[in-house]
């Protein structure tokens, strides 16, 4: 099948169909421009992540004025779009812009993929008086969109009023001249474009095409990799520590370490003087993390500071950051967060119990019948479980005690 506009825009021919058009450099050539008029691209960008930054701009050199317009072509070369007939007509089409610029991650590209972009340079006065010379002209008394329907069987003005162009000057730039490509059922790529502009050159001087063919010239086609991998360094420890407290918890911040797979928090309670836990992270680029004020208690002062792993065994991780100091708020009447339940298993026990709970423990403490305490431990890293041993204590009841900084929760079980 002869593409799309080759079998409907050849308003200037005989009642026969229109051959080849003319090799590229040919047409460029007939616009009184250079032969390689069309420039070529370079990008100091062969990758970008979809992560919403924009790709920069092309380069764009050798260029040859004259030609009045440049837009940029974006298209997925792994999204092949087909003629009526199965064969293969290019990439499709992503994004048509003047700026050059692209977000792959709106055009839906995932790490991975690629995206070609090519620059078009065109005269646009050209492309809309060919446009409304077609929609408005006559040929012997006969309206050329009339003429164009004898020659092909299609009524050419009816189709370009479905894409919204009624006069040469609705079509404002390659958006709407490949809107009317599809209107006529060509599929959106590159090569339609080339295509119809090397028809509308081929029929210049013809009946209703007027005398001055479409001058433009194409540019060299990059390729560029969609990769969202970050390399990972662990020389510098993270910076710019901040807290703010909230109604029942406090927030701390850092700037993320790129690429970073875990984070480990170190805190040291000042006032009143306390313990000093840890608290490990396990995420990819962390930069922020919640304290319960129950975990840490009402009106004291911590100090803390954050490393990040690039990897966790064998651990690769930066140093510590510098100290940042916060105090928890007292608490008022209705504003302390409500303790979460505290579980315990199996009970009876008869070696091993664990203990989970929904806030971070300070420390774990179990007493006997009598009271006497015969098992305490700190919890490493405001642990939210935690396994305590009991295979050497007599059998009878306990009382486990779970305390959150100031606050504290218990539980009995028995032993077997």
């Amino acid at each position: 099948m002869l593409h799309t506009l080759r079998n409907i825009l050849a308003t200037g021919l005989s009642l026969t169909l229109l051959g080849l058009a003319q090799p590229l450099q040919a047409q460029v050539a007939n616009c009184g421009a250079a032969a390689t008029a069309g420039g070529s691209l370079s990008t100091s960008q062969p990758s970008i992540c979809n992560d919403g930054t924009l790709w920069a701009p092309p380069t764009l050199t050798g260029y040859t004025a004259g030609l009045s317009r440049t837009e940029y072509v974006f298209a997925d070369p792994a999204d092949i779009v087909y003629n009526e007939d199965s064969t293969v007509f290019g990439p499709r089409i992503l994004e048509i812009n003047t700026t050059g610029a692209f977000d792959p991650q709106a055009a839906g590209l995932n790490d991975g993929d690629q995206f070609e972009v090519t620059a078009f340079h065109y005269n646009l006065a050209n492309l809309q008086s060919f446009v409304n010379e077609l929609l408005t002209g006559t040929f012997f008394g006969t309206s050329c969109c009339f003429f164009a329907e004898l020659v092909q069987g299609i009524d050419v003005c009816s189709v370009y009023n479905s894409a919204g162009i009624f006069v040469g000057t609705d079509v404002v730039d390659l958006n709407v001249w490949v809107a009317s490509i599809q209107a006529f059922g060509g599929p959106a790529s590159v090569n339609n474009i080339l295509f119809s502009f090397e028809e509308i050159n081929a029929q210049a001087g013809q009946p209703c095409t007027g005398t001055l063919p479409l001058c433009y010239a194409t540019s060299s086609t990059l390729t560029v990799d969609v990769a969202c991998a970050v390399t990972c360094s662990s020389a510098t420890p993270p910076s710019n520590l901040s807290s703010t407290p909230g109604a029942t918890r406090m927030t701390l911040n850092w700037d993320a370490i790129p690429g970073s797979v875990a984070c480990q928090i170190g805190a040291q309670r000042l006032t009143p003087p306390g313990p000093s836990p840890k608290q490990n992270l396990v995420g990819p680029d962390l930069s922020t993390t919640q304290v319960p004020y129950a975990a840490v208690g009402a009106g004291t002062t911590w100090r803390w500071r954050v490393r990040c792993a690039c990897v966790i065994s064998p651990v690769d991780a930066t140093a510590f950051s510098e100290w940042d100091t916060f105090t928890v708020p007292t608490a008022r009447e209705g504003q302390m967060e409500a303790l979460p339940e505290l579980n315990l298993f199996p009970n009876p026990a008869s070696d091993v119990v664990y203990v989970e709970s929904g806030f971070g423990m300070t420390e774990i403490v179990v007493v006997d019948a009598l009271g006497r305490v015969v098992r305490s431990s700190i919890p490493g890293n405001w642990a939210t479980r935690q396994e305590v041993r009991i295979g050497d204590l007599p059998a009878g009841l306990y009382t486990l005690t779970a305390r959150y900084g100031e606050r504290s929760q218990s539980t009995r079980f028995s032993v077997q």
